[in-house]
């Protein structure tokens, strides 16, 4: 491994001093998926600083709408439309994965066993 620098592919060396190849086009809107900075603000205070529960979500939607003041729709429109915008972000490269466990002898232990330790 020399740390000469190779195409995107790794197939073929770059002439000395060229450029670094050009990342993915940028979205026109920088805070895209939300529509805009204050949409991502209020989507991070509800579900990273409050984690609000999503039936208090989809309760302050609710009474967003109902203010005359604000002449239009909520930014969110419930719940799922909030997590679907969170879900949206493409931005870096890390997968989203999720892992279930359940241990062998779960089938054949009761919950009331008191050998089976509680989950906190």
């Amino acid at each position: 491994m020399a740390g000469t620098p190779v195409d995107p592919k790794g197939d073929n060396f770059l002439p000395e001093n060229a450029p670094p190849p050009q990342s993915a086009p940028q979205h026109k809107n920088s805070w895209h998926p939300f529509e805009s900075r204050p949409h991502f603000e209020l989507a991070d205070f509800i579900f990273h600083q409050n984690k609000m529960p999503g039936e208090q979500i989809n309760e302050l939607m609710h009474i967003w709408a109902s203010m005359p003041e604000h002449k239009g729709p909520p930014p969110f429109s419930d719940n799922e439309d909030l997590y679907g915008s969170i879900d949206a972000i493409s931005e870096g490269d890390a997968p989203w994965t999720s892992l279930l466990m359940e241990s062998a002898e779960a089938a054949t232990l009761s919950a009331d066993d008191p050998s089976v330790q509680s989950w906190k």
